[in-house]
């Protein structure tokens, strides 16, 4: 049966079994066996019709001899891990007399490479042995090469990453103007330790980026800010053209539920986008049970009310 002598084997035994059994057992009984031993039977008849070392062996005798062997499957691409904000600040050291000719050599060695890791190598000397602030022109000039690829570009990154300076500002900032946003995002990540006046406006120029990573990556960096700029941060995005990071900026602010968040709050209802404005109308209800038509009504009730609730917007008895 199907060219396998077991299950051919095994049928017979069924039959001579159902003789015997038609003759000492009750007819509904035996019925029931029946049915029970086909299935039985059945599952045997499909295992060895689609056994895998059948199948191989078969395969193997028809392959002709000079076929090469099937490779194996190719592997998965490699999922690129998405970074995060650099838990810890740091900053360039002074730079030394002797820093300038080992610069000079180093950035031959680097133009002068064609290979992606030993340019990355050469990142990795400059971290370890030349972390000063002539980094930033030669960095400046790396991501204004067109040919360098993505990998390159991203080591460059991690080497401003952390760093407090406002000066790797404009740097990120060119960075952000490039087609990868991956690369911009990683900018983004890049400046989360940077405390500046200017901070605000680097991050706060993400919500209007096309790629929806490169805004919501915005919000990342907060954690490691100031409460001024990340209230100046969030007043931006909730006037952003793209609805994700509106929303996603009251969501913060709902979480807040303080009286630092509720004049950003009630600049939700003066929101370019409707579904923002309603969003807020709906938090504000909610914290308050108050209904406000406009902001202008929010801020005077507002105004008269804040001192009959605390800090985390609980009604006093």
């Amino acid at each position: 049966m199907c060219g396998n002598p077991k299950i051919f084997i095994f049928f017979r035994s069924i039959s001579g079994f159902f003789d015997t059994v038609m003759n000492t057992t009750p007819r509904t009984l035996t019925a029931l066996v029946i049915g029970l031993l086909l299935g039985v039977g059945v599952c045997l008849f499909i295992l060895g019709f689609l056994d895998p070392s059948s199948t191989v062996s078969n395969t193997k005798q028809s392959r002709p001899a000079n076929t090469a062997p099937l490779a194996a499957p190719p592997k998965p691409p490699t999922v690129r891990l998405f970074p995060s904000a650099p838990e810890t600040p740091r900053e360039f050291r002074e730079s030394q007399d002797k820093d300038s000719v080992a610069w000079t050599q180093i950035e031959q060695e680097f133009w002068a490479a064609t290979d992606e890791s030993v340019q990355i190598e050469i990142l990795d000397r400059i971290e370890s042995d030349l972390y000063t602030a002539r980094l930033l022109p030669f960095l400046e000039k790396l991501f204004a090469t067109p040919t360098l690829n993505s990998a390159v570009r991203e080591r460059a990154l991690e080497l401003l990453s952390g760093n407090l300076s406002p000066d790797i500002l404009p740097i990120l900032q060119n960075v952000m103007r490039q087609s990868d946003a991956d690369l911009r995002a990683r900018s983004l990540l890049a400046a989360s330790q940077v405390r500046s006046p200017d901070t605000a406006a680097f991050l706060g120029s993400a919500f209007t980026d096309p790629s929806p990573l490169v805004r919501l990556t915005a919000f990342d960096t907060l954690e490691h800010q100031t409460e001024q700029t990340r209230r100046q941060v969030l007043e931006k995005a909730l006037t952003a053209p793209h609805p994700d990071a509106a929303l996603h900026a009251l969501g913060e602010l709902q979480v807040d539920s303080n009286h630092a968040s509720v004049p950003l709050l009630i600049q939700g209802l003066n929101a370019p986008l409707p579904e923002v404005r309603d969003e807020a109308t709906s938090a504000l209800e909610f914290l308050f049970d108050q209904r406000f038509e406009n902001a202008a009504q929010a801020t005077d009730w507002w105004a008269t009310n804040q001192k009959r609730y605390d800090q985390n917007l609980v009604e006093k008895n």
